[in-house]
Order: structure tokens, then C-alpha cells, then sequence
């Protein structure tokens, strides 16, 4: 007969085999783990309507899963709870614009890139290069200020050698004190470079005569450009506005979202920026006039212009650092090598190019 310690030694193996056939894998017919997917809002990408989440990465990630066979459902979340939670291994994976980036890398894994633009600058669409305030800030930049001053100096110049060369011939004007003779000098130098002379003021010396003749001609080439200086400001004014491209985010007003590649770039360019939570709030403050420029992916930001502000902003033809997207998942993910033949197959179907497009350009 089984002693007692022999009975207790049986049951806790039974109660074992028993917990071990519990964990194992759902077989066929049984259902399958359920996955938390994070996703994160980012038009035209991952767009949350009334019956739940769609968009580009929404419809790669529901054709990996068919291919796949992956039960899931989807979570919204912020950037960072997004990016954490998956670091973290809360969530099964991150579905959204997420760029590759360094510091990302570090934290979790990531799955290849599906798709592939770049950084990209919105500015305003209509231009204060010919309004009245838009001369007025030209007028006096240091640029034309510092133009306005060599043009005064070539001219104090040459009204100096006029005087010196008419002060004894011609006393009456170009004589006197030598304030007075200087300023004779200058105002011959201007009006003769402007308008050929009024005539009040004329040398009769043959060294007068000699530099007037050689002043003449010379007025010609410093005033067509000086003329052509100024034009081509303005116009640069009406056409590009305050920023034109990268160098010019410094000394601007710029918005990016917060937490987006956008931002990080920004501040390993030394750039400060007003973040903004969304990139509608940073568009709006944009066309309020609150901002001169605001920086986010390419693909994004002609979605929203296109919706929301097509005659008020412009996003700038040059992008600038590619931005690569890619589904985020934990380190060492045991679902890695699945997901991306499910993407790879997704991604070089014959209607991926127009689901991308569809989403990009319809709606």
C-alpha cells in the first residue's frame, strides 16, 4: 500500500503536468494570444475615425496580421507612451510614423522600413516682400544698411578728390572752409552719379573735369548695381520669405511636435523651437503668424496643407535628413522575423503603390 509521503509525492506531479498542459500553445481551433498593439495618431498614416484606426501603417499592419495569422487589437497612445510601452514590452509592437533614429535603436527593435521621405520645412504662402511693413523691415536690414554705407563712403571719396582738384580753380563752388568745400564735393558726386548733374555744380579744372568724366561713367555700373541689389532683395523677400531652407531655421521662429524626429533634429542642430503637441496646433500657429516656420516629415505636412491650409502655407520643394518609418517593436522580439516577411511581402504586392497613394492624395 502507498505510504502517505508516496500519495503526496503523485499529486504534486499530477498538478504539475496538469499547470504544464495549461501553458502550453493554443492548438488549432483555440484562440491565440491576443496582441496589444500601440498606435499613435499621424495623418495620413494612422487616421482614427468613428469605426477605429486606418491609414497606411494601420493597412500594413492588418495585412502582416492576415499573413500571419496574429490576433490583435489596437491601443492609442501618445509618441512617448508609445515608444515606451514598447521598450518596455507592454505592447507587442508600435504602429504609427515612427522614424528610425539612433537613440530609438537603442531602446527596441525595430522591423525594416516601409517607407521613406525626409524632414521638410512649412512656411507661409503669402509673402510681405512687397507690403509696405515688408520694405520697411528690408529697408532697414543690415544688409541694405551696410550697402547704403559703402555707397555714402565711395561718395565722400570722390567728393574729396573733386575738391581737392577745384578748391583754388573754381573758389565759388568747391571753395570755402573745408566743411563747406567737402560737402559741395559730395553733393557733385551724388547728383552726378543719379542724374548726369543739375548743373549747380560743375568743375573747371582739367583734373576737376578729368575725374568728373571718369565718375560719370563708372555712376553707371555702381547704380545698375546698386538698382539691381536692391530688386533682387525684394523679389528674394516676396518669393522665399524669412526662411528658404535649413541654414535659415536659426534665426527663426520654428515649431516642430513634441517628442518628433522633427524636434530631435532640431536640437542637434542647436535650433530652438516651440513644440506643439499635434501637427495641426503647429500648422495653426504657423498660419496665425506666430511662428516662420515649422518642421515635421514631408508626407505629413502636405496631408495636413492640402486639408486644412492650402492657400495660407507652403511646405518648401528641398527635404532634408531621411526619415525612415518602421514598426517598433520590444528588444529581442520573438514576433521580429514573422512581422517582417509579412512586410516584405506587403510592400512589394502590385496595389501597395496605390493604397500609398490613396491615402496620400485621396480623401
Amino acid at each position: 500500500m502507498p505510504t502517505l509521503p508516496t500519495l503526496a509525492a503523485l499529486l504534486t506531479l499530477l498538478l504539475s503536468a496538469t499547470t504544464a498542459l495549461a501553458q502550453e500553445p493554443s492548438g488549432p481551433g483555440q484562440p491565440a494570444e491576443t496582441l496589444r498593439i500601440a498606435v499613435k495618431v499621424a495623418e495620413p498614416f494612422v487616421i482614427e475615425t468613428d469605426d477605429g484606426f486606418e491609414g497606411i501603417s494601420i493597412e500594413l499592419w492588418k495585412r502582416i496580421a492576415d499573413r500571419q495569422d496574429l490576433d490583435y487589437a489596437f491601443e492609442a497612445t501618445t509618441m512617448d507612451g508609445l515608444l515606451d510601452g514598447v521598450a518596455s514590452g507592454e505592447f507587442a509592437a508600435g504602429v504609427a510614423a515612427i522614424t528610425l533614429t539612433t537613440d530609438r535603436e537603442e531602446r527596441m527593435d525595430f522591423t525594416h522600413p516601409y517607407f521613406g521621405e525626409g524632414l521638410a520645412i512649412a512656411v507661409p504662402a503669402t509673402r510681405d516682400g512687397l507690403s509696405v511693413m515688408g520694405m520697411l523691415r528690408k529697408l532697414v536690414s543690415p544688409g541694405f544698411v551696410t550697402a547704403v554705407a559703402a555707397l555714402a563712403v565711395v561718395l565722400l571719396g570722390v567728393g574729396l578728390l573733386v575738391w581737392i582738384a577745384e578748391r583754388r580753380a573754381n573758389p565759388d563752388q568747391f571753395g570755402g572752409n573745408p566743411v563747406r568745400g567737402l560737402g559741395n564735393g559730395f553733393w557733385f558726386s551724388a547728383v552726378t552719379m543719379t542724374t548726369v548733374g543739375y548743373g549747380d555744380k560743375a568743375p573747371v579744372s582739367p583734373a576737376g573735369r578729368f575725374l568728373a568724366l571718369i565718375w560719370m561713367f563708372a555712376s553707371i555700373i555702381i547704380i545698375s548695381f546698386f538698382t539691381g541689389a536692391i530688386a533682387s532683395a525684394f523679389t528674394t523677400s516676396q518669393l522665399e520669405g524669412r526662411v528658404a531652407g535649413p541654414k535659415d531655421l536659426p534665426r527663426a521662429r520654428v515649431g516642430a511636435v513634441t517628442g518628433s524626429a522633427g524636434a530631435e533634429s532640431l536640437r542637434d542642430r542647436g535650433v530652438r523651437s516651440t513644440r506643439y503637441a499635434s501637427v495641426p496646433e503647429g500648422l495653426a500657429a504657423l498660419a496665425a503668424g506666430d511662428l516662420d516656420a515649422f518642421v515635421h516629415d514631408e508626407p505629413i505636412l502636405r496631408y495636413h496643407l492640402k486639408r486644412n491650409h492650402r492657400d495660407e502655407l507652403q511646405v518648401l520643394e528641398a527635404t532634408f535628413e531621411p526619415q525612415p518609418y518602421a514598426i517598433a517593436l520590444p528588444p529581442e522580439s520573438p514576433l521580429r522575423e514573422e512581422i517582417n516577411l509579412g512586410l516584405l511581402e506587403t510592400i512589394t504586392a502590385d496595389d501597395w503603390n496605390d493604397i500609398i497613394e490613396g491615402f496620400l492624395v485621396g480623401g
